[in-house]
């Protein structure tokens, strides 16, 4: 593949230069010097902090993550300097030789220090992809990645080693307080502390809920795990609030650009999508109730994440729902449990055995948490990402990167609010209040 510079080589920076093997290391280019530093935030965010990366990538200075990437990506969103400078910039810190000495290491590596340095690359590899994009066109994958030459094949020895797609994943973006960042924006600490703690307090929620569905523990004996499970939501909920009403539209929209798809093997790889995190699906899964067509939409997400998380998902998956283990109790068809109507719901559990009721409250204040957390989601989408939508020009909505209509992986907006729908027509918080009534 050959690729345009606006350089001639007599002209090219030093970066571009090959350099005799014994000699020192370059100094860095000039340019490097002239990038502004970004201001930092009030208080030490997670993808700041100097975490020492396991071994040293390249000639890659610590401060390299939080200042000078987020600097470059910034200096060429703005046409300050062009994806070849950038491009040189970094190749005069982590060179081919160097990038090969590292593929080489990989298989050797433990899993978790070869997932860091997955991430390590990964966030390099979408940051000179959207810097090729913005300049060159958004139909364009690869070039961006070709001008860092060895790095296509080191994230593939990485991506071998830790059976994961080889780039940055939202595994790598969010949920291993990596020290870098696209963007050092106070919106992008702020979506990756929303993904880790929905990933925590969801994923403790399934954990909770997964001796009942296993049928370790009697569904009339449910009611602490399922208070529990509930009180979890009900906290992820706050968090996902703070986002809806204190919204960051254009932070997040910044961090966007860097999610858009590359072609690495040949292969379109997806973006950091924190859809793919196994907590939220795992919830789901657990309270059951959503249309036919869930099982498929959740084996999609499951090919995305680590293979650990995988197999609790695929295990999970064959595990009866609470909606079902209330529909067996209630002595209703678990296909028909989602279309029966409240006035019939509350016959059935009128029916039921009174020991049953602290249980059946305790499952319909999960599923009503359930909902509520559907509803403020669709507003944390709505405050950043629909309403910012409506007033874009056709330039911005264009140069985007990933299209502001969809959601990373490509499906429609109207996809993610079926799925709300569905959370909120679970028939047990129909009746919540109708049991905490009674009690």
């Amino acid at each position: 593949m050959t690729v345009r510079s606006q350089f001639s080589p007599a002209a090219r920076p030093a970066p571009y230069a090959r350099k005799p093997d014994n000699d020192p290391p370059p100094k860095r280019p000039s340019g490097a010097g002239a990038l502004p530093v970004p201001v930092p935030p009030p208080e030490p965010a997670p993808y700041v902090q100097l975490i020492p990366l396991p071994i040293r990538v390249g000639r890659i200075p610590a401060s390299f993550w939080g200042a000078e990437l987020p600097a470059l990506n910034r200096s060429v969103e703005q046409g300050e300097i062009l994806p070849e400078l950038a491009a040189g910039i970094i190749s005069a810190m982590l060179s081919k030789a160097e990038l090969e000495a590292l593929a080489r290491i990989a298989r050797w590596m433990n899993e978790k220090d070869a997932v860091y340095l997955l991430g390590a690359l990964g966030v390099i590899a979408s940051s000179v992809e959207r810097h090729d994009r913005k300049a060159y066109g958004a139909d364009r994958s690869g070039f961006g990645l070709s001008r860092i030459q060895g790095l296509e094949a080191a994230l593939s020895a990485f991506g071998m080693r830790t059976k994961r797609a080889p780039r940055d994943s939202a595994e790598t973006a969010w949920l291993i307080d990596p020290p870098w960042s696209w963007t050092v924006s106070d919106g992008e600490r702020r979506f990756g502390e929303g993904v880790r703690a929905a990933q925590r307090l969801m994923g403790e929620a399934a954990d909770l809920l997964q001796p009942l569905r296993a049928g370790l523990i009697p569904f009339e004996e449910s009611a602490a795990l399922t208070g529990r499970a509930a009180a979890n939501v009900e906290e992820n909920t706050n968090v996902q609030r703070d986002m809806a009403i204190k919204p960051f539209p254009e932070d997040f929209l910044e961090m966007r650009k860097y999610l858009g798809k590359i072609l690495i093997d040949d292969i379109a790889r997806e973006g950091p999508n924190a859809t793919y995190t196994s907590g939220w699906t795992r919830l789901d899964l657990a309270v059951g109730v959503h249309g036919a067509d869930f099982r498929d939409i959740a084996a999609v997400r499951t090919a995305h994440m680590p293979v650990a998380q995988q197999d609790i998902v695929k295990a999970e998956l064959a595990l009866p729902s609470i909606a079902d283990l209330a529909a067996d109790v209630l002595g209703v068809e678990r296909d028909g449990f989602r279309d029966m109507d409240r006035e019939a719901l509350v016959v059935s559990a009128n029916a039921a055995p009174v020991s049953l009721r602290p249980a059946l409250i305790g499952a319909s204040r999960l599923a009503r948490a359930t909902a509520k957390l559907a509803g403020v989601h669709w507003g944390v989408i709505q405050a950043n990402l629909v309403k910012p939508v409506e007033i874009m020009t056709a330039n911005e909505l264009a140069n985007a990167g990933v299209s502001p209509t969809a959601g990373v992986s490509g499906n429609d907006l109207e996809h993610t609010n079926r799925l709300r729908v569905e959370r909120q027509s679970h028939p047990l918080a129909k009746v919540a209040l109708r049991f905490d009534d009674q009690e």
